[in-house]
């Protein structure tokens, strides 16, 4: 079994793959800084994503209002760095949709593209996690143009 990361190599890991996205998503002006704190909670219980580690494994959580809405833990690294870097690679995937709609398509169309084209600089595990989560949102949602 791998020895688990620290907190703070949790980020330093983090921060290393968020970093192989700023060139493909700079090309198209959409690129973010990573919007994530590591600790166990927000600083001053505020609202926003956090991730740290413990005894039970990668924590990703999200506060809002107060209260953690959403909190995942996982053994396994690859899944809390998907997690995370999801996130980051929606938000940009999503600026570059909203500039990038086409009349009469389905929104998600650019969105999904543009999702892939990031995921691919983390490399084909990355990829491959995507396309499996787009295919699902696509089986009970097809597209609609």
């Amino acid at each position: 079994m791998l020895k688990r990361l620290s907190t703070s190599e949790f980020k330093n890991y983090i921060h290393e793959l968020h970093e192989k996205l700023r060139v493909p998503a700079s090309r198209d002006g959409v690129f973010r800084e990573l919007d994530v704190y590591f600790g166990p909670s927000r600083p001053q219980n505020s609202e926003g994503a956090f991730a740290f580690t413990d005894e039970y494994g990668y924590h990703y959580a999200f506060s809002e209002k107060g209260k953690v809405r959403i909190h995942k833990v996982s053994d396994d690294i690859f899944d809390a760095s998907y997690w995370i870097l999801s996130d980051q690679i929606f938000e940009m995937a999503l600026d570059y949709a909203t500039y990038h709609q086409t009349p009469g398509r389905d929104f998600r169309r650019p969105l999904f593209a543009k999702e892939l084209e990031l995921f691919k600089a983390l490399g084909p595990n990355y990829v491959k996690r995507a396309e499996i989560a787009i295919d699902e949102i696509l089986k009970r949602e097809p597209y609609r143009d």
